[in-house]
């Protein structure tokens, strides 16, 4: 019961009894819209009555409904009994000391429920929230971070996804979707920093698009297959687990869907990763609410210990943090459980938005090298058993002194030896490379900085590659729509200005499937560069064959659809996959990269300018130097027309192996260069932002 501060309250003139008149907009529904609102705020899971009305704004009450209230204000008290209503309703001031009363009391239960002291309970005008988080805050809350800004400038972030089938990206792949998860749009917001992902798992478009994830997989089932990714020592690690741990269905919830168990597991989950990533940040999420009706209360349950759990180990010392996902709306699920694409990407939003909320000091540089590229694992995965090359019988043989001798005279016209009989000769193919200086087999750098030769597109670099369009002999810059493969090309007319292909913005193909699975290359040996599109699952290809420009020809470009030219091999997918000239013909061939950066050679045998491609079996042509797949690039060092084998170090420096023929075509020796940046010195950039091309012909 309520009483007056006042007793002087003649025909209820002063506000006692909640009268319209003294407040600003003349209604009391932005007092009840503010109490909603803050309510909402500090308890995001309360559940109002009708809070179908509540409004973002109050709104201004008509004249009628103001005049409505006041008359109601005069008129009540005068049929009630003296001093009733004034017993009853409290006024203006006091209605704001209930407010803070009730602010305060829901700020005290969310303070309680992660560990803190109470607040102090002072008077604050109700127009606006006195809390604000305490700076050893346990619990990070979505705050909309712009994204593109640096987290922490010259310190690489090796991030590690941990979780179930919501960071696999499940369905993601859907409806047009790239199946990246959350993982795209996150590494997109970190534009600005140097961003690497660990794991050993990988799926959808992206080039570095790995995770330790498994659907359907609950926390204990995470926690004894997670080891191998945190070997990778990430210095971030955004852990998202229990979802199928509340779930109803006990052959999906393994352990039980108790949610105390269930926090029990998660905190030695945590430890197991602290334990071997000590210097790594872990960032635990309050995981996403769920729409089934059978799963929501355990899910909500299992979301309040979490603060708890990561207290336990924050105050132990741990670089650990809980971040909230209980604000992610149920309305950007498609199953109840999984985002749709769009909430997928709003996740690597949330994401992008803790990370950035970690305490500067705590980042630290990753321990040891980047993660090696696992060769994905479609289609058989990396092959681990391809065959050292085969050379055939060697044409030179052991023999005497003598006989070189007698070789060297023939050879050099001082002897002559009568011929008896016809002679009949055969073809066997080169078997000397003859008298005379060969040169030492070695490369002599000799790079010169150019400075910037073109503007770019101002789109995603990743996308970004370099290839001959047009046949003459200069790499034109090419882009690649991420999602659809459509190409984009601006002509090299170096020394002159670059020019837009075609007669379309510079868009010269539709596309024809994700960038990842786009490989470009000259197919038939014509000068122009083909399109192609490699299905992971087999490693087959179809073509678009490339005749240049064209005005009769959609976008000024001619393309003509050929089919498929291969039908794949096992272990051939996006990752492991090239289309290097191994024989100098200037026709692309097929060549998958195996365990440790070993060579399969299928040589193209196709005729110049034909759409009759055939590929050979060539076997193993490199036993590999490159135990990280990603690091391998080929390219014509030397402008012999054959593509070397080279390695890239973290700084953009280069050695390598050159491509030396030998009497089996398809079959060349690789010449050791020596050391790192034997090649190229290097110019301290991420080796996956360098492009290696002829761009003056």
């Amino acid at each position: 019961m309520f009483y007056e501060l006042n007793t002087l309250d003649p025909l209820g003139s002063n506000p006692w009894k909640r009268s319209a008149e003294g407040s600003p907009n003349g209604t009391f529904v932005g007092d009840e819209n503010l109490f909603a609102r803050v309510t909402l705020y500090l308890d995001p899971d309360a559940k109002l009555v009708q809070e179908h009305r509540v409004q973002k704004e109050a709104q201004q009450a008509s004249k009628t409904q103001l005049q409505n209230v006041q008359a109601a204000a005069i008129e009540l008290p005068n049929f009630l009994p003296d001093g009733y209503g004034r017993v009853f309703h409290p006024q203006i001031l006091l209605h704001e000391v209930i407010a803070n009363l009730i602010i305060y009391r829901m700020i005290n239960r969310r303070l309680e429920q992660h560990g803190y002291d109470k607040a102090p309970e002072v008077l604050n005008k109700i127009d606006s929230c006195p809390y604000t988080p305490p700076k050893d805050a346990v619990v990070l809350h979505y705050r909309k971070t712009q994204p593109g800004k640096a987290v922490k400038k010259g310190t690489k972030l090796r991030i590690l996804p941990v979780g179930d089938s919501i960071t696999v990206g499940f369905l993601s792949d859907k409806n047009g979707g790239d199946g990246n998860g959350y993982r795209d749009q996150l590494k997109k917001d970190l534009s600005d920093d140097d961003v690497v992902f660990a794991g050993t798992e990988s799926s959808g478009t992206m080039t570095d698009g790995y995770y330790a994830a498994w659907s359907g997989k609950t926390i204990q089932y995470i926690s004894d297959h997670v080891g191998p990714s945190l070997e990778q020592r990430p210095n971030i690690i955004l852990l998202a687990a229990g979802t199928n741990d509340m779930n109803p269905d006990h052959s999906i919830s393994k352990e039980g869907n108790n949610p105390s168990e269930a926090a029990d597991r998660l905190g030695k989950l945590i430890e197991k990763m602290v334990k071997e990533c000590p210097d790594a940040v872990i960032l635990v999420a309050m995981i996403i609410n769920t729409c089934d009706p059978q799963q929501a209360p355990r899910t909500k349950e299992f979301q309040q210990l979490i603060p708890g759990v990561v207290k336990k180990r924050k105050d132990a010392g741990y670089q650990v943090l809980a971040v909230d996902f209980t604000t992610f709306e149920t309305s950007k699920l498609q199953d109840c459980i999984h985002p749709t694409n769009e909430g997928y990407k709003i996740m690597g939003d949330y994401w992008y938005d803790f990370i950035h909320q970690i305490p500067s000091k705590w980042i630290q540089r990753p321990v040891g090298p980047d993660p090696k590229g696992n060769g994905g694992k479609d289609n058989g995965g990396i092959d681990k058993n391809i065959p050292p090359p085969d050379w055939g019988t060697s044409p030179v043989q052991p023999t005497s002194k003598e006989s070189i001798m007698e070789a060297f005279q023939r050879g050099n016209g001082n002897t002559r030896g009568a011929c008896k009989g016809k002679p009949i000769f055969r073809a066997t193919g080169q078997i000397a490379l003859g008298f005379g200086s060969n040169g030492d087999w070695k490369y002599h750098k000799d790079w010169k900085e150019a400075g910037k030769v073109a503007e770019g597109l101002h789109l995603d670099p990743r996308y970004v590659r370099l290839h001959d369009m047009n046949g003459d002999g200069k790499a034109d810059y090419v882009w690649l729509n991420p999602e659809t493969g459509e190409i984009r090309c601006w002509l090299n007319n170096l020394p002159k200005p670059w020019s837009p292909a075609g007669t379309n913005n510079s868009i010269i193909g539709s596309g024809a499937g994700p960038a990842k699975s786009v490989f470009i290359a000259d197919m038939n040996g014509d000068g122009l560069e083909d399109y192609m599109v490699v299905n992971p699952k087999n490693g087959a290809v179809n073509i678009w064959w490339n005749y240049g420009p064209n005005d009769q020809w959609s976008n000024g470009w001619k393309f003509v659809e050929g089919g498929e030219i291969a039908t794949g091999v096992s272990h051939a997918n996006w990752e492991t996959l090239r289309f290097p000239d191994i024989n100098g013909d200037g026709r692309a061939d097929y060549v998958y990269i195996g365990e440790g950066g070993a060579l399969k050679h299928y040589m193209n045998t196709g005729t110049v300018g034909g759409q009759d491609v055939l590929f050979l079996a060539q076997g193993g042509i490199a036993t590999g130097a490159a135990p990280d797949i990603t690091k391998l690039v080929f390219a014509d060092m030397n402008g012999d027309g054959r593509d070397d084998y080279l390695v890239w170090d973290e700084n953009g420096g280069l050695t390598g192996f050159l491509n030396q023929p030998t009497q089996r075509e398809g079959v060349p020796v690789y010449i050791n260069q020596g050391p790192e940046k034997t090649l190229a010195d290097g110019i301290s950039k991420n080796p996956g932002s360098i492009r290696l091309a002829d761009m003056d012909g």
